[in-house]
């Protein structure tokens, strides 16, 4: 009788190598929101301040950041800092003003403004 090879998950070898995934679950939980962030709200939706829908997604890539963002006010387009595959938004929240530059596949940046 000839016994197949059975494979094993989650050995303890296998975590000593690969930790035991709640730092990778954190870091694909960000990068997922961010993702969900870029794609809902930046170029094709185009955010007005007639859009919650878009704003919320520029709030949510400003939390992303480590910035407060709770109550979202407007949101404008940035056309002087936006160029060819990088949108660029004004957001206005409750407690501050905030630059968002969408760049693409590399994420976002935020900048606070006075």
């Amino acid at each position: 009788m000839t016994v197949g090879f059975i494979p094993t998950i989650g050995t303890r070898s296998s975590r000593r190598r690969h930790g035991d995934g709640r730092m990778r679950a954190g870091i694909a939980a960000a990068c997922g929101l961010l993702a969900a962030a870029i794609v809902a709200g930046a170029p094709s939706a185009r955010a007005q301040s007639d859009n919650p829908a878009g704003m919320d997604a520029i709030a949510a890539a400003v939390r992303v950041h480590g910035y407060a963002c709770e109550h979202p006010k407007s949101a404008a387009r940035d056309a002087g800092q936006s160029s060819p595959g990088e949108e660029a938004w004004i957001i206005t929240c409750e407690n501050g003003r905030y630059r968002v530059k969408f760049m693409g596949d590399t994420g976002s940046r935020v900048e606070p403004l006075e």
